[in-house]
């Protein structure tokens, strides 16, 4: 008689982070987690992390002349607890930032997607993802807007942009509406445009 034994996933669990300190920057290090930036109810900024209970972040503002608010994900998991057949739920980081703050933006993921709720604005918004999705709608960026992927595909509509670079190796690019004012660049190896 043959069994068949399941690796556990871990309990998923939430935590949230209420933003004090003023700060200027977004710097977001997601190992798989989706991320999505959402309009507040409030004055104040709120980070939701939904997550493995073995993955912890570090939410802070970093002191200094640049004021990052930093979230950075830390994988506890032994290398075994990475071998899953189910996983229920995905992992989020959910940033709820006031309708009147502009501020730059790094979101660097693996396998995580990327979304921004509509009319929220950036001084510079960065993103860099493996094989997550980026969607994006209605997003103003005061100055650079920047996207790299290597197989994550990506929709954009409605940005506003002074300079706009988008890099691809396999994903597909969809682009509409908006308006780049100064310089757009989009590149890709083998995805379509």
């Amino acid at each position: 008689m043959a069994t068949l034994a399941l690796l556990a996933v871990g309990k998923k669990v939430e935590n949230s982070f209420e933003i004090t300190e003023d700060f200027k920057g977004i710097d977001i290090a997601a190992i798989s987690a989706d991320v999505l930036f959402t309009i507040s109810d409030s004055d104040k900024c709120t980070v939701v992390c939904k997550d493995n209970e073995k993955i912890s972040y570090d939410v802070s503002v970093l002191n200094g002349s640049l004021e990052i608010l930093q979230i950075k994900a830390k994988d506890n998991r032994k290398w075994y607890e990475h071998i899953t057949f189910f996983d229920f739920g995905s992992s989020k980081i959910i940033v709820s930032l006031p309708r009147d703050m502009i501020c730059s933006a790094l979101v660097e993921t693996n396998t995580g997607d990327v979304t921004c709720s509509p009319k929220l604005s950036f001084s510079d918004l960065y993103i860099i993802t493996d094989t997550g999705d980026v969607k994006l709608e209605d997003i103003k960026t005061e100055k650079n807007f920047s996207l790299k992927t290597d197989t994550g595909d990506a929709t954009i509509s409605g940005i506003t942009a002074n300079y706009m670079k988008i890099e691809a190796d396999t994903a597909d690019i969809k682009l509409s509406g908006g308006s780049v004012t100064e310089k757009l660049e989009i590149s890709t190896d083998t995805g379509d445009v």
